[in-house]
């Protein structure tokens, strides 16, 4: 019989930051009272570091913020637009470039990934007070995620891609209807 112990760690350390707001267009000038409303947020993360160690002899500590999966910057803006019993939302969301590997050569082809952006759309119209119809599009410009090179240990899921970074289905349609008890 041996012991079992549990000495791998992981340290992180950088900052998240989120701020919304929102307002009637009304209150911007007299003739909009009906006009609806705006709100907006804004959601930040910086990723200074995020280290790893295993905690066994002969091993040491990996740093690997702003690589696959974590990225050194990633952020989310959302404006909606509501008027009655309609809404549209617009997202764009940011994922920072990044490097497949840091250990290898910084400037060897294909390890440095670029940023990327991604634009979502959502309308809602509540067609009783608890029933809501919805439809959207994720991926609106059907962005294609950046191919990883393979051997990497990130193409887990055959996609050629971080496929818990990017998005891999592309363009994506949905529609659905909401019951509000």
């Amino acid at each position: 019989n041996f012991p079992t112990f549990n000495l791998g760690s992981e340290k992180t350390s950088g900052v998240d930051f989120n701020t919304a707001y929102g307002f009637n267009l009304g209150d911007l000038a007299s003739g909009l009272e009906d006009a609806g409303s705006w709100t907006t947020s804004l959601t930040v993360t910086y990723l200074d570091s995020f280290s790893t160690d295993p905690g066994l002899v002969g091993t040491s500590e990996s740093e690997t913020a702003g690589t696959l999966s974590l990225p050194h910057w990633r952020g989310v803006v959302r404006g909606t637009y509501a008027v009655g019993r309609t809404s549209v939302t617009t997202t764009l969301q940011y994922i920072g470039a990044l490097y497949v590997d840091k250990t290898l050569g910084l400037d060897l082809p294909g390890n440095k990934v670029p940023s990327e952006w991604y634009v979502n759309l959502h309308a809602a119209y509540d067609v009783i007070p608890s029933v809501e119809l919805y439809v959207g599009i994720n991926n609106l410009f059907d962005n294609q995620p950046p191919p990883i090179y393979p051997g990497s240990g990130y193409d887990t899921t055959g996609t050629g891609t971080d496929a818990s970074t990017y998005d891999v289905i592309g363009r994506f349609w949905y529609t659905g209807i909401n019951f509000k008890m």
